[in-house]
């Protein structure tokens, strides 16, 4: 690749995804961009988007091989969505990414690989990148379980400046004990100051994504909470969602709130009873509220909007039902 002769590169963006290019690099092609980058010795910020190529676990080791090299790297992004990568092609990035000690930000998109059951017990080989301040990890579509959980929650625990948290696990048939799990290892992160969950299409029940938020209430710091749970089972079972906004109300620092609520088979109550309590966040400047394709009418969308108005602390409202 041409690239291999700007050694001076302080950021390199390689984009070879293959819906936008149609171009299937494949593990040869992963072995011509490890040559390419591994001589680019001051590269500080590296993005690779390789999502939809059929780079398999050997591929996924050139790529490792090569950032072994960059020891001068602060951001690391690599994309690489249905690149039928395993759990040995996740062990290969792991311990390349252990030996990037100044890393802030991290991200992985392997959304569609096959790496859960035990697929994420190589996260404990990055306890030492305890620099780490920006955290992004997609596996979605990927059938995660309780032990999973547990292995990148270890992980979690050693980053003490961690303050932005990524987590998405959507269409992931997260249980009831995952997700309990998800809520433990988060909580062992004290200094997330804004954390993102996506959880989409889950079958997800009210009393899950309850017990999820109130095992994360050691959270002092948090500033900012993200939840997207769109199409999952959130009004089944208890009446309304008091409970819930009780738990988002209890964190104390607490200044914006964005819940996905869409296709949860909700009805105006569930939506009333959480609006009444998220009113009692103390510190609360903006909420988003999205509840669109449930059993709400016009009705409870007024009664929700001017309760909110009534705030006079909030910057920003925006209701979507």
């Amino acid at each position: 690749m041409e690239i291999k002769k700007y050694k001076n590169l302080l950021l390199l963006l390689l984009n070879q995804n293959y819906f936008q290019r149609q171009n299937k690099i494949g593990i040869q092609g992963c072995q011509s961009v490890s040559k390419a980058i591994k001589n680019m010795t001051n590269l500080n910020k590296l993005i690779l988007n390789l999502n939809y190529n059929n780079i398999e676990d050997q591929g996924l080791n050139y790529i490792a091989q090569a950032i072994i090299k960059l020891n001068k790297l602060t951001h690391f992004v690599i994309k690489a969505d249905y690149c039928f990568i395993n759990k040995k092609g996740l062990t290969y990035l792991n311990q390349s990414v252990s030996e990037l000690l100044i890393l802030e930000k991290l991200a992985y998109y392997l959304n569609g690989n096959q790496l859960g059951n035990g697929g994420f017990s190589s996260f404990s080989l990055l306890n030492d990148n305890n620099k780490i301040k920006e955290l992004c990890l997609q596996f979605n579509s990927i059938q995660i379980f309780e032990d999973d959980i547990s292995q990148l929650g270890n992980f979690l625990s050693s980053l003490k400046i961690l303050k932005y948290l990524q987590l998405s696990f959507d269409s992931s048939k997260l249980n009831q004990e995952a997700l309990r799990e998800l809520g433990l290892q988060i909580s062992k992160s004290q200094s997330i100051q804004i954390l993102y969950l996506s959880l989409k299409d889950n079958k997800i029940k009210q009393e899950d994504i309850i017990q999820l938020v109130e095992a994360i209430q050691g959270l002092s710091n948090l500033r900012e909470i993200i939840i997207d749970c769109y199409h999952n089972n959130i009004g089944l079972g208890q009446k309304g969602l008091s409970q819930l906004g009780k738990a988002l109300s209890n964190f104390q620092q607490l200044q914006r709130i964005s819940l996905n609520l869409n296709m949860n088979l909700l009805e105006n109550n569930h939506i009333f009873d959480l609006s009444q309590e998220l009113k009692n966040c103390k510190n609360l400047l903006q909420i988003q509220l999205y509840a669109q394709d449930n059993l709400i009418s016009n009705q409870c969308n007024f009664k929700t909007k001017v309760l909110f108005k009534k705030l006079r602390r909030l910057v920003l409202m925006y209701c979507c039902f």
